[in-house]
């Protein structure tokens, strides 16, 4: 890559891409939701032969059709979003280290080398020749995993599994394969354009060259990242660690370390019980004295045996192991609701019915996780258990889910140990 085209980077066309693919998607996840919900009942009902169930069928699958092609373009979003804040990470470094070489009155090459006027100062400038390369070299390499995560995206047919029909199975695995590894791309883009391999001194420098929007992006996407960097400010790693009772990083590595920990699951359901377990090893502590106590938190020994009693109600409280009680505790317990705007990782997820559902109640919730993450556009990432999914977009799923299950009011809690 050229020092011209760097500098040429304009982060402005790739959004108004994202914004016309986000638009796109959400069309096409309407028209899914259309056809399932009313036009093949309606088919059903109405007409009983066999050219109904044909009919229906088609339908469905048309409807699963919009489901994977409005998943292929949320999915190129969340990509574009890693690849647009690497970028800029990456003008910005060029921007200084230019900036730096001029002020010695030296100049710039296309190619990224640094020259001299004065031929006596040569030596000098080529220090700067393999720094601004590097940035260059860099940035190429970023654009070059971009455009091969589109073009992998793209070659993606409908029929995902290649069995001959587009069906459910097709659904799913563009959602918990392609989709969520579309999620792990916009994270590992940005990491390219970190230097944590880097000297404390070199971090250093990193981070203040950055604008105040850039660090926030890395802070919200990449917090344990920034979070091990030697070179970044201790204020800024307080800042990450919070002050509501809790290690806000510890919580994070507990739910990456144990995302896929199934020997930690000992309930039908597991989401709120990953959730405090997070919580409490984070250093939350728990509330109560006995876990059949109203408004308590927490668990006895019992949860650490395995017998027959291990199991909510003797050994561990219903706020700890169900995801309705567990939201509601920490919102009369000191946390506060906040909005998608104000999200931090460290902060919980719920799902809460609003749509019609065959046995959840309006209002009723139904699944916790844990927010590890936010993308440079504001998609939330977030791990749960039952299923075990570790930095998986709520843009990308969330849409599947109202389709399947009726729509879903997402509440974010933000806890705060205040007992």
């Amino acid at each position: 890559m050229l020092v011209s085209e760097l500098f040429g980077f304009k982060a402005g066309e790739f959004e108004r891409l994202s914004q016309a693919y986000t638009s796109s998607a959400q069309d096409l996840t309407e028209q899914a939701d259309t056809i399932y919900g009313r036009d093949s009942e309606k088919l059903s009902s109405n007409w009983k032969d066999k050219y109904a169930s044909k009919a229906r069928d088609e339908m469905e699958r048309e409807a699963r059709s919009c489901e994977i092609l409005a998943m292929k373009l949320r999915g190129a979003v969340s990509i574009l979003d890693g690849f647009v804040a690497a970028m800029q990470t990456q003008r910005r470094e060029l921007e200084l280290a230019v900036i730096q070489a001029e002020a010695h009155s030296y100049y710039v090459n296309d190619d990224g080398q640094v020259r001299a006027h004065d031929p006596t100062k040569q030596s000098e400038a080529d220090a700067y020749t393999p720094v601004i390369q590097g940035i260059l070299s860099d940035a190429s390499a970023i654009d070059s995993e971009a455009t091969k995560l589109l073009g992998e995206l793209e070659q993606h047919a409908l029929d995902v599994d290649k069995d001959g029909d587009v069906d459910e199975d097709d659904v799913n695995t563009m959602r918990d394969e392609v989709l969520d590894g579309t999620a792990q791309a916009t994270l590992d883009l940005m990491r390219q354009s970190m230097p944590t391999d880097a000297s404390a001194e070199e971090q250093r420098e990193w981070w203040e060259g950055l604008t105040d929007e850039q660090r926030q992006q890395f802070m919200l996407a990449l917090p344990l990242e920034v979070y091990g960097m030697e070179g970044v400010p201790e204020e800024v790693k307080r800042e990450l660690e919070g002050d509501d009772g809790y290690n806000r990083m510890t919580m994070l590595q507990f739910a990456l370390d144990n995302a896929n920990n199934r020997d930690m699951d000992i309930f039908d359901s597991n989401c709120a019980h990953f959730v405090s377990s997070a919580l409490e090893a984070a250093g939350m502590k728990p509330k109560g004295w006995v876990t059949l106590q109203d408004d308590a938190w927490g668990h006895n020994e019992f949860s650490q045996w395995d017998t027959s009693w291990r199991d909510f109600g003797p050994s561990h409280t219903y706020s700890w192991v169900n995801a309705e009680a567990n939201q509601n505790f920490f919102l009369n317990n000191g946390g506060e609701r906040v909005d998608r705007s104000d999200v931090r990782p460290g902060d919980i997820i719920y799902w809460e019915q609003a749509g019609d559902h065959p046995t959840l109640a309006e209002g009723e919730t139904s699944h916790a996780a844990i927010v590890t993450g936010v993308t440079p556009s504001g998609d939330i990432l977030y791990t749960q258990h039952t299923d075990s999914r570790d930095n998986v977009s709520l843009n990308g799923r969330l849409p599947h889910t109202n389709v399947t299950k009726g729509d879903q009011n997402i509440v974010i809690v933000r806890p705060r140990e205040t007992w």
